[in-house]
């Protein structure tokens, strides 16, 4: 398995806008889930 961290703030708000709208019952309301989608560039992501 290769593991590999992202760094592309993009790439990181496309995965999790791709979770969110998997799983919408985690953050129903539509301005929350967008703050976490732009908040989510500060993160550290890893991905396989």
């Amino acid at each position: 398995m290769d593991i590999r961290q992202m760094i592309n703030n993009a790439e990181k708000q496309q995965v999790v806008r791709l979770i969110l709208d998997a799983l919408p019952e985690w953050i129903g309301v539509p301005e929350s889930r967008e703050e976490y989608i732009k908040e989510s560039t500060d993160k550290i992501f890893f991905c396989t």
